[in-house]
C-alpha cells in the first residue's frame, strides 16, 4: 500500500476511534466512490446501521455506484438507498426539469433486488453557492425548492432508521 494511503487510513481509525463524539442522533461519512481501502478500514473499524450511495445518472457513475452497493451489500452493512446528485436543473423560464446528463436505462440493483431512490438533488447555483461560502443550506430564512429536496431525503432517511435505533 503507498505511504499516502496508509496515511489517510490511519486518519479515519483516528477519527472514528478517538474523537469524543459525544450523543450524536446520526454520523454521516462521506467517502470517495469505490471499493477500496477506505470503506473496508470503516468496516473494520466501527458498525455501519446504513449506507447510502451518492451518485449522477450518467451510466459510469451508475457503475461505480453498483459496485459500491454489491460490496457494501456483501458486506451486510444494510443499504439504505441511492441518492443521484446534479440529477437535473430546473428551466429558468418556466420551471420544468431537464435532464442536464444522459440518464441510464439501468435500474439501481444489487442480485436482482432494485434499491430505493431516497431523492434526486437538482443542479442549482444556490447550491453551489453555499457550499462555495460554507453556508448551510437549510439555514436560509425562506424555504426554497432546493432545501425542500435536501429536506425530503433527509425525512426519508430517518424513516428508514429512526434515532431510537441507533447503536
Amino acid at each position: 500500500m503507498a505511504k499516502g494511503a496508509w496515511a489517510r487510513l490511519q486518519i479515519i481509525r483516528q477519527t472514528l476511534q478517538d474523537v469524543k463524539w459525544g450523543v450524536i442522533d446520526y454520523l454521516i461519512i462521506d467517502l470517495p466512490p469505490g471499493t477500496g481501502e477506505p470503506q473496508q478500514t470503516l468496516l473494520e473499524t466501527i458498525p455501519i446501521n446504513g449506507v447510502i450511495i451518492v451518485t449522477t445518472p450518467q451510466d459510469l457513475s451508475l457503475m461505480d455506484a453498483s459496485r459500491s452497493l454489491a460490496f457494501f451489500r456483501k458486506s451486510s452493512a444494510p443499504v439504505l438507498g441511492v441518492i443521484e446528485n446534479m440529477s437535473y436543473l430546473h428551466c429558468p423560464h418556466c420551471g420544468e426539469p431537464i435532464e442536464v446528463f444522459h440518464r441510464s436505462r439501468q435500474k439501481y440493483a444489487i442480485e436482482g433486488d432494485e434499491i430505493e431512490v431516497l431523492g434526486r438533488i437538482p443542479m442549482h447555483i444556490a447550491i453551489s453557492q453555499g457550499i462555495d461560502a460554507t453556508h448551510p443550506l437549510l439555514q436560509g430564512n425562506a424555504p426554497t425548492a432546493e432545501a425542500e429536496v435536501f429536506q425530503a431525503i433527509a425525512q426519508r432517511i430517518v424513516e428508514k432508521f429512526p434515532r431510537d435505533q441507533a447503536v
